[in-house]
């Protein structure tokens, strides 16, 4: 695991991010033993890499946790809230990386990306299209009140 980046921010916090990146987070932290229904989407989450000092010394001296702040639930499962902000209250919680964030997607998969627009030139419209901007025009000529007639 101490290949991988310093630091990686895999949701930059300020509310709910793309459906397919939630999607990909919600899975990633449950593969990660995180319930997703705990974590603030308004706070980011992050992979950071840490000095370790290991017990044996065929352990990895850096090891990779996620940060993530999450929201406090009291022995009923309700998130509590502060009495004089009216808020969840919620804390920062540092979990050891069990499985990376994907970084790359398979092909085919919706990033959330405008598809390429392709320009059509003159030369390559349809006959048809011609016959309809005539009759736009015929019709943009006419003085108002006979198109009431037609």
């Amino acid at each position: 695991m101490t290949d991988a980046p310093i630091a990686l921010t895999v949701h930059p916090g300020g509310g709910v991010p793309p459906e397919w990146r939630r999607l990909l987070i919600v899975d990633w932290l449950t593969t990660n033993g995180i319930n997703p229904a705990d974590v603030s989407s308004d706070d980011p989450i992050t992979v950071l890499t840490l000095p370790h000092t290991p017990s044996d010394p065929d352990e990895p001296w850096l090891v990779q946790v996620i940060v993530l702040t999450q929201y406090h639930r009291n022995v009923y499962g309700v998130r509590e809230q502060n009495l004089l902000t009216r808020r969840p209250v919620a804390f920062q919680r540092t979990v050891p990386l069990q499985e990376p964030f994907p970084t790359d997607l398979p092909d085919g998969e919706d990033r959330g990306e405008e598809p390429q627009v392709e320009a059509v030139e003159e030369e390559q419209r349809p006959p048809e299209h011609e016959e309809r901007a005539e009759a736009d025009e015929q019709q943009a000529v006419r003085p108002a009140g006979q198109a009431l007639q037609d």
